[in-house]
Formats: structure tokens, sequence, C-alpha cells
């Protein structure tokens, strides 16, 4: 079980990292987050998965 929650947390993580970059504007941010959220993406077990904005935010919330 700890692998599995190791894998989901680092497929979020590679979801959000990108939206992370201080360098990028808040319009470019938003811009980018939505993109993300509005696309499929292949999960830790190959799955399609989708993840909403909010998630997606509450990732990124923690960096400066």
């Amino acid at each position: 079980m700890e692998d599995r929650h190791r894998d989901v947390g680092l497929f979020r993580y590679s979801l959000v990292r990108q939206a992370g970059d201080p360098e990028l504007s808040k319009a470019d941010r938003g811009a980018l987050v939505r993109a993300l959220a509005a696309m499929d993406h292949a999960g830790p077990d190959r799955r399609r998965v989708r993840n909403g904005r909010s998630t997606l935010d509450r990732g990124i919330r923690p960096w400066p």
C-alpha cells in the first residue's frame, strides 16, 4: 500500500510541478491549470484519470 501512495503522490506532483513555477504570471498559471484540468492523464496504474481544477490548485498552493 505504501508504494501505491508514493506513486499517486508522484503522479500528482508531476501534474502540478510545471504550474508551480514562480516565474509564471497568475494569468499564465491559471491558463495552464485550466488546460491540465481539461485533459485526461495516464495515472500511476496507466488508467485514464482527470483531476479537477480545485484539486490541482490545492497541489500548487503550498509553493511560494
